[in-house]
């Protein structure tokens, strides 16, 4: 089933504007906004299945100085 979900996001320390940018620039996310808090951005994607949104977190997120990464759909 196609849907939105929500990434939070936990960055290298002062990298979360870099991110930000970085992942509101990849296919299938809708916004992508950095916050203060526990977590250092959030992501909104659009019209993905789950293992769209795994394969995104795995492949394209991670490697973009990312510590940690949880979602909800």
């Amino acid at each position: 089933m196609m849907g939105n979900s929500f990434l939070h996001l936990m960055c290298t320390v002062h990298e979360n504007i870099e991110v930000t940018d970085t992942i509101s620039k990849l296919s299938g996310v809708m916004e992508s906004i950095s916050v203060t808090g526990v977590y250092d951005c959030i992501v909104k994607t659009e019209n993905m299945t789950r293992e769209d949104v795994n394969s995104l977190i795995l492949t394209s997120i991670r490697p973009i100085h990312i510590t940690q990464c949880s979602y909800c759909a």
